[in-house]
């Protein structure tokens, strides 16, 4: 079986649009995919293959006895850096057949868009993954660096024509991404007061007070736990809510019957990421798995937590299971 990396040909377009549709489902629900994938054959064919082309495409092609099979894309475009003033590339899209995976397909496309870079004496290039994505430490590998401490930012359709015609809500309104509508952030009528922080600043707090809860669980360091919390503490489980009044609620038998219940050892957090900040609090849907000692997942949980300014200090607020 034989592996090659080729251009996208028109006739190709149909093969590429399904393996990007089955990207987007590896990354939201189905229901989100049909509400905001909207790309068509005939899209691809007029932005793909126009004069001034919007993207590029190079497949990955296994031939066995005769029959080629597409199983892999990658789409990728050309940036512009000031700061060198010279040319980049950006990879919009990288995905292989969940079946093709481990043959050398990804690397073949990757290896292929570096090759493009260097021809056109690009300086760099550049891609966006979810945090949650084990393909991470594939780029890793690969040499690619995770550029902290830079926030993925966007603007779509309504915000768009609102900062166009001037008519953008002011900037103390609060900005939350919603499932209902792609996971896009949109921006709330209400206008909580001011705390003079900047959107990065409160989150990049958040996430460390989270960053900081998870190290002291690690460790069993209740005391750690405990200052990285606000109280009252509420946990939202299923529909049954607690509230910890203040530090005492956590023991070292509650460490003990987890490591003995389950053979729990650590807790790894694949991802930390705000979906609605405002003043003093900062909501994020936070991934982790439970591991053995030996580094088996015993199990993979998906909550949101809110994450307060209260008392002079960020603390968690709620953890919702």
């Amino acid at each position: 079986m034989n592996l090659a990396v080729r251009s996208m040909e028109r006739e190709d377009v149909g093969a590429v649009l399904d393996l990007i549709h089955k990207l987007a489902l590896n990354e939201d629900s189905e229901e989100m995919v049909a509400r905001v994938f909207t790309a068509t054959t005939h899209s691809m064919q007029e932005h793909g293959f126009s004069e001034s082309p919007a993207f590029e495409c190079r497949i990955a092609e296994f031939e066995r006895n005769g029959a080629k099979t597409i199983v892999g894309i990658v789409i990728f475009y050309q940036t512009y850096s000031s700061y060198t003033s010279r040319l980049g590339l950006y990879i919009e899209d990288l995905f292989v057949e969940a079946a093709a995976r481990g043959k050398g397909a990804g690397r073949a496309l990757l290896q292929e868009v570096a090759r493009i870079a260097q021809d056109r004496a690009c300086t760099r290039v550049d891609l966006a993954v979810l945090s949650s994505n084990p393909a991470r430490g594939f780029y890793h590998r690969l040499g690619f660096q995770h550029r902290t401490p830079f926030l993925f930012y966007r603007l779509t359709d309504s915000s768009i024509g609102s900062l166009a015609e001037g008519t953008s809500e002011d900037s103390n309104a609060f900005h939350f991404r919603d499932p209902e509508a792609g996971g896009e952030w949109l921006t709330a009528s209400v206008n909580p007061p001011d705390d003079g922080l900047s959107e990065l600043e409160r989150s990049d707090a958040a996430i460390a007070v989270v960053t900081e809860f998870s190290d002291c669980f690690n460790a069993r360091d209740i005391q750690g736990v405990e200052a990285c919390l606000q109280f009252p503490h509420l946990i939202l489980s299923g529909e049954k809510l607690s509230t910890w009044d203040g530090p005492g609620a956590m023991t070292a038998a509650d460490f003990d019957a987890l490591a003995n219940g389950s053979g729990w050892y650590r807790s790894v957090y694949h991802r930390i990421d705000p979906i609605l900040t405002s003043p003093r609090k900062v909501h994020l849907v936070v991934e982790y798995s439970r591991e053995t000692r030996d580094g088996f997942e015993i199990s993979r949980h998906r909550n949101v937590w809110t994450v307060t300014f209260e008392f002079g200090r960020w603390g968690i607020k709620q953890r919702s299971y």
